[in-house]
């Protein structure tokens, strides 16, 4: 949970390396649905799950999704996948309308699941 108070704002820091700080402020300050809808997108629209025991080699590797971070990738160092550094708004990922997105991580048998996009919105309203 994030507090919010006049003097100090706790913006989300996956917001700012994304947007940058000016940014992130204006939007933070000026359209809070929208910037609560970017949290929800963060921590809310996707799952990692260990699947070691299928046969991944048809799924796209997610190390084939352009990251736009202008930082270091803190989620991939090329050998770990560091998943409390994911930020899914550092990636161009193209989520489906009515389908999960699925890539596997590298070979560690297990896949990272971005919801569709018509479940992500549904499940945004009911938790409001």
């Amino acid at each position: 949970m994030i507090a919010f108070n006049s003097i100090g704002q706790n913006i989300n820091p996956k917001v700012i390396e994304s947007l940058g700080a000016e940014k992130a402020h204006e939007l933070f300050s000026n359209n809070p649905e929208k910037y609560n809808h970017l949290l929800d997108f963060i921590d809310h629209s996707w799952y990692v799950q260990d699947v070691s025991f299928k046969d991944l080699s048809d799924l796209k590797d997610f190390r084939t999704v352009n990251f736009k971070g202008t930082g270091l990738n803190l989620f991939d160092d090329g050998q770990n996948f560091r998943i409390e550094n994911f930020n899914p708004l550092l990636y161009e990922i193209k989520i489906e309308d009515k389908y999960p997105t699925v890539y596997k991580l590298g070979e560690t048998g297990k896949i990272i699941v971005f919801y569709s996009r018509e479940y992500f919105i549904e499940k945004a309203k009911e938790t409001k």
